[in-house]
Order: C-alpha cells, then sequence, then structure tokens
C-alpha cells in the first residue's frame, strides 16, 4: 500500500511539473529564472541579484500562455509548503504572483484553479511567518478591491470573502501581531515608537525594504516614461519604500534597547539605499513630466504658425497695389535732382563770404573744421582777390578785414 501511495505521488508530482522543454524555450526560462528569484536569499546571492531574473520571467510569460501556466504552477508549489520552503522564497513568490497578475494577465489569472485557490487557503490557514501572511492578505484585499470584475478570480476571491468572514466571527483567529500592511500607517505596525522589534522581525523588515528598493529601481528603469506616471507597481512599490523609510529611520533613533554597531550599520546602509531609490523614481518622474511638458508647447507652436502666415498673406497685396501701378516709375527722377538741391542751396547760408564765386561746384568744397573755427587768421586775402565783386554783405559780415589790411 505505501508503494501505491508512492509511485501515484510520484506520478502527480511529475504530471504537475510538466514534460522536459527546450532550454531556449519560454517554459524552461520560467522555470530556471523563477527558481533563481524566488531562492535568491536561500543561495546567499548579493542583495539585488534577484531583480535581474524580474524581465526575463515578465517577457516569457508575455510571449507564452504555457509559460505563463508554468509559472502559476511553479508559484503554488512555493506556498504550498510553509514549512519546507524558507520565508524570502514565498515572499518572492507573492511577489511574483503579483507582478503577473498585471503582467501578462489574464494569460496568468486563468490558471487560478481549485488547486491553486486550496493552496492560497491552506496558507492564510496554516501559514506560520507572519510576514508572508500580512503580505498575502494585503493582495488579497487589493485584488478584490480593483480587480473584482476579472472572471479568473472568482474562486480566489470568493475564499477570501469567506475566510474574512470567518475572521470577523471568531473562527479563524488571524495572527496576534499582524505584519504591517504596505498601506497602513506605521503607527499600526509600531505600537512602540522608540523599541526595536524582534531579530527575526527586524531582519525581515530590512530584507523587505531592500527588496522593494531594488524592485522599484527596477521598475522605473523598465518602465517607459510616458507610462512611468499611471503605473501602478511603481507607485505601490514607492509607498513602499517611503514607509520602510519611516519604519527604518525609527529603528535607527531606538532606545529601547538601542541597536548594536553592526544593526546599526546594516539599518543605515538600507535607509541610503531606499533614498537612492526613491530618488531615482522622482528623477525619472521629473523627466517624464518634462517630456510631456515639451511635447505639448510643440503643438502649441505648430497652431498659431498657420495663423500669422494667413495674416502675413492678407496685407501683403495691399503694400504692393499702390506701388505697381502709378509710383514705379515716377518717384524714379527725383532723387538725383532733390539731394544736390539741398546741398548747395544750404552751402551759401553757412559759408561766412556770401559772394557768387565763378568757380563750378569744385570751389564749394570747404573742410567743415573751418567753418566751425571760424579762425580770423584764415586765408581771406586769397578769397578776395579771387572775388573781384565785393558786395556790402560781405564787408558787413567780414568786420576783421581793415584790421588784417593795417597790418
Amino acid at each position: 500500500m505505501k508503494r501505491f501511495v508512492r509511485t501515484w505521488t510520484a506520478r502527480s508530482s511529475s504530471s504537475d511539473s510538466g514534460t522536459e522543454h527546450r532550454e531556449d524555450s519560454p517554459e524552461a526560462i520560467i522555470r530556471a529564472e523563477l527558481e533563481a528569484f524566488c531562492e535568491s536569499s536561500a543561495n546567499g546571492a548579493s542583495q539585488g541579484a534577484e531583480v535581474v531574473h524580474l524581465p526575463k520571467i515578465v517577457d516569457a510569460a508575455e510571449s507564452s500562455p504555457e509559460a505563463a501556466k508554468e509559472a502559476a504552477l511553479r508559484i503554488r508549489k512555493y506556498l504550498a509548503d510553509p514549512a519546507g520552503t524558507s520565508n524570502s522564497a514565498q515572499y518572492n513568490a507573492i511577489m511574483l504572483m503579483r507582478i503577473l497578475a498585471d503582467n501578462p494577465g489574464a494569460t496568468f489569472t486563468r490558471n487560478f484553479d481549485a488547486k491553486f485557490v486550496s493552496t492560497i487557503k491552506s496558507l492564510l490557514r496554516t501559514g506560520r511567518d507572519l510576514h508572508v501572511q500580512g503580505y498575502i492578505r494585503q493582495y488579497l484585499d487589493i485584488l478584490e478591491q480593483q480587480h473584482s470584475w476579472d472572471e479568473n478570480l472568482k474562486l480566489l476571491l470568493a475564499m477570501w470573502a469567506k475566510e474574512k468572514t470567518k475572521t470577523s466571527r471568531g473562527l479563524n483567529k488571524s495572527p496576534p501581531i499582524p505584519p504591517r500592511s504596505y498601506n497602513m500607517p506605521a503607527s499600526v505596525s509600531r505600537p512602540q515608537r522608540n523599541a526595536l522589534p524582534s531579530p527575526e522581525e527586524l531582519a525581515a523588515r530590512i530584507e523587505e525594504a531592500r527588496n522593494s528598493a531594488k524592485l522599484l529601481t527596477q521598475f522605473v528603469q523598465s518602465t517607459p516614461p510616458v507610462e512611468l506616471e499611471g503605473n501602478d507597481l511603481v507607485k505601490e512599490f514607492l509607498d513602499r519604500c517611503q514607509t520602510g523609510a519611516r519604519l527604518i529611520q525609527g529603528f535607527i533613533h531606538a532606545n529601547n534597547p538601542p541597536p548594536d554597531e553592526d544593526t546599526l550599520l546594516t539599518l543605515i546602509e538600507t535607509n541610503d539605499e531606499i533614498s537612492v531609490a526613491i530618488s531615482r523614481q522622482q528623477r525619472a518622474m521629473l523627466k517624464a513630466r518634462k517630456l510631456a511638458g515639451s511635447a505639448s508647447p510643440s503643438s502649441n507652436v505648430n497652431s498659431p504658425s498657420p495663423t500669422a502666415a494667413s495674416g502675413a498673406n492678407s496685407p501683403a497685396p495691399a503694400l504692393f497695389a499702390p506701388a505697381t501701378t502709378p509710383a514705379a516709375v515716377a518717384p524714379a527722377p527725383p532723387p538725383p535732382s532733390t539731394r544736390p538741391d539741398p546741398a548747395v542751396v544750404e552751402l551759401p547760408n553757412t559759408v561766412m563770404t556770401g559772394g557768387r564765386l565763378p568757380g563750378g561746384t569744385s570751389r564749394y568744397e570747404y573742410n567743415a573744421e573751418e567753418f566751425q573755427v571760424r579762425n580770423p587768421f584764415a586765408d581771406d586775402y586769397e578769397t578776395e582777390s579771387q572775388s573781384t565783386r565785393p558786395q556790402d554783405s560781405h564787408t558787413d559780415r567780414v568786420r576783421f578785414q581793415p584790421a588784417e589790411q593795417g597790418r
């Protein structure tokens, strides 16, 4: 009988795992990358190394429905054995469940069958880690509020409604110390403001804050600027980072008991990682808004240009009409006659000697300095010798000539 049970369980597990796929197939990529993502902390990988696997998982799930089904199967296996699976692997599996429910969406949620719902139900009732319990409950609340229209989630949401009803009636007691929900205020999860939590909870908070910072950076880098402001995942992980930063800063300033040197250094490094992630998100948002602002003025600049063109074309015929027919030929001869006339007329009025000079126009070329200085010792004898007709007006205007003759 025991052999029969073992062979039956082995066959069922082999049927769940599916057939073998090529290494480059989406199903094989999902299997390898999902395992690397969920078990990165258990394998001793560096912080943030698991984020590298997210784009490959999402791309493979979007490219093939079979790959999305394989992802749902793998996630269910991680959640089906709370005792044999690490808390970080369960947390990462729930996170992947949340990400794939949005991308690719229905291709992934259609695999939430009775087995999947039963696994989630068992996790809610028998899960030992308070952090995982709080995270799955928070996610089910979000699904109930935002995705109640999805037909693929009917079984899951119906189970969650019953579990909440039992919890409210006291038939299924909730954990005595529920973990902090990221959308809840920090005072709910931290009743003692200046007290450090237990080492297990503190380690979970630090790991959670670091994962949130890494995922926020990854989502900001992989999201187009146009879709950045309305991306729900970016908003969610931004809220997580902000709330996690408040928690970490509270742990840094705790004095009941104060953290030791190693713990304090870890808290400071975690706070720096969260600050860098939030700063990158804010810069990306500012860049996206600048791009949106530069796109809108371009349309405004192009719109008034036709009006200006139309306004410029209308007065154009009025300007050319009077100048073409009557005045195009007539004004041509006057300019040469009018320009020399004022020059000839104005010169006798400004010259000291107002007599007529027999020479041509060349005799009227005088220096401007001689007229401005009015030097009494100017060479006026030469002008008198050249002018044989003295005039009274000339002798009256030049009064210094008798004095010069006396000398």
